[in-house]
């Protein structure tokens, strides 16, 4: 997972010199590359600390944020909002997140000296933002509250980047790996924590002030927040290493010369990407349907919410352990495209095969309205199979997906490279701001029945277009790794 994550960062081939035919000698004298391979050096210290550092900030990050998301709808409630509103805050908090991750990776690119402060700044905006969320009164206190926690969320593409160029190479998918699997931890976490605030009963206020499981998430994960700043002030981050430097270099040399170069037309590219929104739109969709469904159809509180949510932590999770070992025996493609039916599956558990009064030999029909919006009731069991398997299939579609795409991109210049991975990137933003959207308006107005139909056979136009292309994508997976790539480094081949 730590190579594909790598793989997707804008100019990497050309940056790392994954270029074919290149090297480059490593001076065993320079004094900094010994350093870096001494573990008690104290520039191998102050790396460590940082590493350190940077995975504290990116846990409290996610555990903050993931106890928010099972109780914004009963947040939104408390102020009288429908889902469409719900949607707007979760598809407000994306737009603010793509706007952050692109100014926090240029000023890690091109002023790394202010990236310290730039994340400092960043963690202040968060505590504003989840304070704004907490203490809000009126829904456009809680968008703009959203919009900023969003901006300040950015940074974690650029502690990514960070973590990745600090590392030394041998261990750098090793530590990238490590802060995932923080990450993921932390998303099981906060769900968890969020089910402790349950207790507390709804009508506790405190000077005019809400104080219950609806709006006390926000003020955890502001506290959150304001202890990373506190981190970033007290340890200091180490310069991350200039691998432009021929000195330290790592040497690439390519075995097979004559490996077929094949170029991906862009007709393949276009599906791929459309296919990465597609599938990039679960997410979100989860996050926007889940809690007003089950709300209205099952009569859940949050705390069981909160419990379902981390169990998903836990599903997505194992998913991508399972996909670390599957990778080291099936192909990208291989994964991608069952994954794919399987996700289509998914929601064909928790669609309700009944249409509005008319009987079935499965389900009641029965609506729920009001500020739920329209949700057609699906028996429990089904729909609780259904979210298993979409929640361990996404992860696996998505990465596998993600893989593909940076492989098939292996032979082409590197500038064209950093334009295609920025339409990956911008897709997968896009999706996550329009995802929101349309699933709560149409949860709104059309119902759950609606929303899980479209994503349904959107998924599986994705899978058979993935299929009709399968020889051409393996083609081109074929001239990837025929190419026989071999790292040496001092003198090692890895």
């Amino acid at each position: 997972m730590g190579d594909t994550l790598r793989l997707l960062e804008p100019g990497f081939m050309k940056k790392e010199g994954h270029t074919p035919s290149t090297s480059y000698q490593v001076n065993d004298k320079d004094a900094s590359y010994k350093d870096s391979l001494d573990p008690l050096s104290a520039s191998s210290k102050r790396t460590i600390q940082s590493f350190h550092v940077c995975v504290a900030i990116v846990f409290l990050l996610n555990v903050g944020t993931s106890m928010i998301i099972p109780a914004q709808w009963p947040r939104m409630l408390l102020l009288d909002a429908t889902p469409s509103y719900l949607g707007l805050s979760i598809a407000l908090f994306s737009f603010g997140q793509m706007m952050g991750s692109n100014l926090f990776c240029y000023i890690f690119a091109e002023q790394s000296k202010y990236f310290r402060v730039s994340l400092i700044i960043s963690f202040v905006l968060i505590f504003l933002g989840d304070l704004g969320y907490f203490l809000g009164d009126r829904l456009w206190i809680v968008f703009v509250a959203r919009a900023v926690s969003g901006f300040g969320f950015g940074n974690q593409e650029a502690i990514q980047d960070y973590v990745e160029k600090c590392a030394r190479v041998e261990r750098r998918a090793d530590d990238v790996g490590k802060l995932s699997l923080f990450a993921t931890i932390s998303l099981v976490i906060g769900p968890l924590l969020t089910a402790c605030l349950s207790a507390i009963p709804d009508d506790t206020e405190y000077g005019g002030i809400y104080m219950n499981v609806a709006t006390l998430p926000g003020l955890i994960s502001a506290l959150f927040a304001l202890s990373c700043v506190f981190i970033l002030v007290r340890y200091d981050l180490n310069e991350p290493r200039e691998e432009e430097d021929p000195d330290t270099q790592i040497m690439m040399f390519d075995t097979a010369p004559d490996a077929p170069k094949l170029v991906p037309g862009t007709s393949i590219l276009a599906v791929l990407v459309v296919v990465y929104f597609v599938v990039f739109m679960n997410s979100s969709i989860f996050e926007t349907v889940v809690v007003p469904y089950t709300m209205s159809c099952y009569d859940w509180p949050v705390l069981y919410n909160c419990f379902f949510f981390a169990s998903m932590g836990v599903v997505s999770a194992a998913a991508f352990f399972a996909l670390q070992h599957a990778g080291q025996y099936l192909t990208d493609l291989s994964i991608t495209i069952p994954s794919l039916y399987i996700l289509t599956l998914g929601y064909l558990l928790v669609f309700p095969f009944t249409w509005e009064g008319d009987e079935c030999f499965v389900d009641s029909g029965a609506f729920f309205t009001g500020n739920y919006g329209h949700n057609q009731h699906v028996l429990l069991w089904r729909f609780l199979i259904g979210t298993v398997v979409i929640a361990f299939t996404y992860p696996s579609s998505f990465t596998g997906l993600v893989g593909m795409y940076a492989k098939v991109l292996f032979w082409m210049d590197p500038e064209v490279v950093s334009k295609r991975i920025f339409i990956l990137k911008s897709a997968g933003y896009l999706s996550r701001i329009l995802g929101p959207l349309w699933t709560s308006l149409t949860l709104e107005y059309q119902g759950s029945i609606t929303v899980f139909m479209i994503i349904g056979v959107l998924t599986l136009m994705c899978a058979i277009s993935m299929s009709a292309l399968r020889a051409k994508l393996d083609r081109l997976l074929q001239s990837f790794f025929q190419r026989n790539l071999s790292y040496s480094y001092s003198g090692l081949v890895e």
